[in-house]
């Protein structure tokens, strides 16, 4: 196959997907990209992302005042925001979930997507199993649980910054 031929044949490609996404994506915004309908067109997907981002940085900020300052009333507090970021992050699951099912199968887009819902998840569990030792041993604060909660808060927002490279254009 000489170079020419397969110069057409990656332009034939690119045009192809071009003309699958505006197809897939044309009745639900106005310029289709490698984002779902609703992750760019609705408000709600990136606000329980931040919601949930900001939940998880403020308990492990909370959680170092607890610890050096002795500060217990701390406590409900922090596990308050631990609830309210899960609470924020299986919805934004969920439309994550959805729009993946809706990227061409083998495109960066949905590599990408998928191994920012396997970050996700696992943040998730380390954030759940975090809280849990904090429940369950009367409220005690150990190390585990705080390993657990920061580890989970690190790879949620690593797992945030996954697509920073992929074009918002096709």
């Amino acid at each position: 196959m000489s170079l020419d031929n397969r110069r057409q044949r990656a332009a034939d490609l690119r045009a192809r997907r071009e003309s699958y996404l505006r197809s897939r994506y044309s009745r639900l915004e106005p310029e289709p990209g490698w984002r779902g309908p609703i992750h760019s067109r609705r408000r709600l997907y990136p606000l329980l992302m931040i919601v949930s981002a900001v939940a998880f940085s403020l308990v492990a900020a909370l959680d170092v005042l607890r610890v050096l300052a002795g500060a217990d009333r701390l406590e409900s507090l922090s596990n308050t925001l631990i609830i309210v970021g899960l609470v924020a992050g299986l919805p934004a699951a969920v439309i994550g979930t959805i729009e993946r099912s809706q990227m061409p199968i083998g495109s960066a887009e949905r590599r990408a997507a998928t191994w920012r819902g396997v970050g996700n998840i696992v943040a998730l569990v380390l954030i759940v199993a975090g809280w849990l030792t904090r429940t369950g041993d009367q409220g005690a604060l150990g190390v585990g649980s705080l390993l657990l909660v920061w580890s989970g808060t690190v790879v949620m927002l690593v797992t945030g910054m996954i697509d920073s490279g992929l074009p918002t254009q096709p």
